[in-house]
């Protein structure tokens, strides 16, 4: 099935998601999401900000030139997971996440029309949607766990010199 002409559907879609990434990934610069994580999660720099969202962008680039729909979908379901990553501190702190207008606007219904679109496409099973959507809470967590890793080691470097200072 074709869409816009000879791009088929499942194509179109992940080019939608990498347009929208890099939408999504400005409006969280611009909006200060760095000096607002901070009041969260403390420790995170602009360079850690660049290196995810790099990796991020060309992952959904990869997706984009893969045949994989799994790997497709995997993608929508990480923007998807996403999504409701800027939505919950919304509402919880009733104060605007950088990064919520595009998730609301482009990233759930680009993320919902891609397995609609697989789903009408392509037999997908429940099993497949299952997969795919741990497998972007799975993607999701990377940044998150590394993050907290880092923190982790910064604390132990930080009490090994006290421990020093201190002989």
């Amino acid at each position: 099935m074709a869409l816009l002409g000879s791009i088929p559907v499942e194509n179109w879609i992940s080019w939608a998601i990498v347009a929208a990434s890099m939408i999504h990934v400005a409006e969280e610069y611009l909006g200060g999401w760095i000096e607002w994580v901070q009041k969260y999660a403390q420790g995170v720099k602009a360079s850690h900000f660049v290196i995810v969202n790099s990796i991020f962008i060309a992952t959904c680039i990869a997706a984009s030139m893969s045949t994989s729909n799994f790997f497709k979908l995997t993608i929508a379901s990480l923007i998807f997971v996403n999504a409701i990553i800027h939505i919950v501190p919304t509402v919880v702190f009733k104060h605007y996440s950088p990064g919520l207008w595009s998730a609301v606007f482009l990233y759930i219904p680009i993320s919902s029309y891609s397995y609609y679109s697989a789903a009408k496409n392509w037999e997908l099973s429940a099993s497949i949607t299952i997969l795919t959507i741990l497998s972007g809470m799975l993607l999701m967590l990377i940044p998150i766990t590394a993050q907290r890793i880092r923190i982790r080691l910064t604390e132990q470097e930080g009490l090994k010199r006290e421990r020093h200072d201190v002989e």
